[in-house]
């Protein structure tokens, strides 16, 4: 169904907060994907929503990952300001 306001990237991340291994396709997630498929000279489309979380599913079943767990380390690996997040936020990742 269709609900006014909320989009793909908003329905799949409320997914995966209930649970479902899925991808949000935020420009987040997008941009380092990309970057990731760009620098190992790989082409899977990414420029449509539904593509671009098929293309993720289809690295984590290459990789081992599972497809919510690539969809979160791309938000660790961002930068913000001169730390990248993990370094940032790394001491509190154990406790959650």
């Amino acid at each position: 169904g269709k609900i006014y306001g909320v989009g793909l990237t908003t329905y799949q991340y409320l997914r995966m907060m209930g649970g479902v291994d899925t991808a949000m396709p935020d420009k987040v997630v997008k941009r380092v994907i990309g970057k990731i498929l760009e620098e190992a000279g790989q082409n899977m489309p990414t420029e449509d929503d539904i593509e671009f979380v098929e293309t993720v599913d289809r690295i984590a079943f290459l990789t081992g990952y599972r497809t919510i767990e690539l969809c979160w380390m791309t938000w660790l690996v961002q930068s913000e300001g001169e730390k990248i997040r993990m370094e940032k936020y790394g001491d509190v990742l154990g406790r959650i």
